[in-house]
């Protein structure tokens, strides 16, 4: 046990970087000698692979993104834990650690399940030493890499999503760094692969997953995966009385037990206010939070809640990563304006589109209410604008193969 950490040395940290960088270098190798990717791709995998040098502690600070400090340490103590022959399962590790020299303190035995969940994936990732805040993302940006080069080989996507995969800057930061927004998005995007080729157990193993590492994705997820069942399955369409009653049973629940699922939303609404709003800033957090109510403000305060996470950053363009955010949303909703609009017209994927419009407005208001600033709604519009666009084109190649 330790009361500090040391960060290594500029050196060290690099040589500790280039260490890991190079056993997915080796991994895309053997895949090359596989065959299973092209030398083309090869060469594309070793680019993609460097941007996790760059991001922390170059193009931004990690303090932009401090709970990035949560997976390392946990990291760190799970695969400390198992040398020590200790359960890396412990829930409570019995101290608390106060790293000083990086001017940030986290108490371990208060990181909520998700966060262990995932952090026990990332312990466990082929990764030679877990000791800078670059070295989780090379694993993230590892299965990013390793999902673009299935969907360029079974081409479900078509080009400028491609393109998008590869170019965007969200994702080049998102999965270059120590969060788990990236193994949501992947995770997502894997699910709905599996759902549409029917591959019912391997996505069953993709949910469990998600499951555990974001409970709320899954459950927008399964109301997707019914949508889509009730738009596009003829079979499933022609039970429209037990659709009926699940409409009902949904509308009834939300009337009868309406202001205990306001209090629980409001509960989770404060903490992620509270968690952005100090516990990273100080030992006591900032409280002052105005709780939801059913009034005549409730419906005003989402709708501009609403419009402000559409928007964001626009309100607050301060520096150049704003503007970088916000032009590539603005590109994005572009796109799929244009991409909805065009393909509405059409007879043969008109649900389709319908489907995934649906979703897109449904995530936004989910979510909207939320978020309390600028870099958690990047951080959840990141996960699902580019689920919605990969998702949308991945279901029309896909429909339309069967047809």
């Amino acid at each position: 046990m330790y009361d500090h950490l040391i960060h290594p040395s500029p050196l060290l940290s690099l040589l500790l970087d280039i260490g890991n960088y190079s056993v997915f270098l080796i991994i895309f190798l053997i895949a090359k000698q596989k065959k299973i990717i092209s030398n083309n791709l090869f060469i594309l995998s070793g680019i993609m692979m460097l941007t996790p040098f760059f991001i922390n502690g170059v193009i931004i600070n990690w303090t932009q993104f401090p709970d990035q400090s949560k997976y390392l340490l946990y990291a760190k103590e799970i695969r400390s834990n198992l040398f020590l022959g200790k359960s890396v399962f412990q829930s409570n590790f019995g101290f608390n650690h106060n790293y000083t020299d990086l001017d940030f303190q986290v108490d371990l035995q208060f990181l909520n399940s998700k966060v262990k969940v995932a952090t026990t994936f990332f312990a466990f990732a082929p990764l030679i030493s877990i000791e800078t805040f670059k070295s989780i993302g090379f694993f993230n940006r590892a299965i990013f890499i390793i999902t673009l080069f299935f969907f360029i080989n079974k081409t479900d996507l078509p080009f400028y999503v491609k393109l998008f995969f590869i170019l965007s800057p969200s994702l080049i930061v998102y999965s270059s760094v120590s969060l788990r927004d990236n193994l949501v998005l992947i995770t997502l995007i894997w699910s709905l692969y599996f759902f549409l080729k029917k591959y019912y157990f391997r996505l069953i193993i993709s949910c469990v997953i998600l499951f555990f590492i974001k409970l709320q994705s899954l459950v927008i997820l399964i109301f997707i995966f019914y949508i889509i069942c009730l738009f596009t399955d003829s079979k499933i369409k022609k039970f429209k009385f037990v659709h009926i009653i699940i409409l009902l049973t949904v509308i009834s629940i939300g009337y009868l037990y309406a202001e205990q699922l306001l209090e629980f939303g409001d509960s989770a609404r404060e903490g992620l206010y509270i968690e952005n709003n100090g516990f990273y800033k100080s030992i006591t957090a900032n409280t002052m939070y105005q709780k939801l109510s059913f009034d005549g403000n409730f419906f005003t305060t989402w709708f501009k809640q609403t419009v402000l996470y559409i928007i964001s950053p626009l309100s607050n363009m301060t520096t150049g990563y704003h503007f970088v955010v916000f032009f590539e949303i603005t590109i994005l909703y572009f796109y799929l304006y244009i991409n909805f609009y065009k393909d509405f017209k059409i007879k043969k994927i008109k649900n389709l589109t319908i489907i995934w419009v649906l979703v897109f407005f449904i995530t936004t208001i989910l979510y909207s209410m939320f978020m309390f600033n600028d870099g958690m709604i990047a951080r959840s519009r990141f996960v699902w604008v580019f689920f919605i666009l990969i998702g949308y084109e991945m279901h029309k190649n896909i429909y339309l193969k069967k047809s």
